[in-house]
């Protein structure tokens, strides 16, 4: 599913992420994967994927800073239920966490990029079906767990209702 952004969204976006990223700026240790890129600009593109999935579930994104984000356990609350929204700077990459402990949450959604203004929600999993279904993956750079694209639904299912176990 590709959602498009507005200039409005994007701004918001973008002070949400100076929000989250900038308090942290020599008080908090960076401990990110990703070398190629900023702390700032991982930020922008996680709350814009955030900001994605909320607009396609038709919910709001949170809006809350903090020094310390919430753990990565709860991007958005869906029916319920708990939602890790994943961005991937590649089109074709996979759903992964760098480690076992990081998957917390009751769903899991893909998002990557499709144009400068806009992403593609690939999908979403249920956290007991990640741990059928992944498999480690390792680009040179150590151990992640991962599923394809492949493996994961079309989040209108969700919004649906279809794994709505309430």
């Amino acid at each position: 599913m590709i959602v498009t952004f507005t200039a409005q969204d994007l701004k918001m976006i973008e002070k949400l992420a100076h929000g989250r990223n900038d308090p942290k700026i020599g008080v908090v240790r960076n401990r990110r994967i990703d070398q190629k890129r900023g702390d700032l600009q991982i930020n922008f593109k996680g709350l814009l994927a955030e900001h994605a999935v909320a607009t396609a579930l038709g919910i709001k994104i949170n809006k809350e800073t903090g020094l310390y984000g919430d753990g990565g356990i709860t991007d958005l609350v869906f029916r319920g239920k708990t939602v890790q929204v994943k961005y991937n700077f590649y089109r074709d990459g996979s759903l992964y966490f760098n480690f076992q402990s990081e998957l917390k949450a009751d769903i899991a959604v893909l998002v990557v990029p499709h144009s400068e203004k806009g992403l593609n929600i690939i999908g979403y999993i249920t956290q007991d079906d990640f741990w059928k279904q992944c498999r480690p993956l390792d680009w040179g750079y150590g151990q992640r767990w991962g599923v394809p694209q492949s493996s994961l639904t079309n989040i209108m299912k969700l919004k649906e209702g279809a794994d709505d176990s309430s």
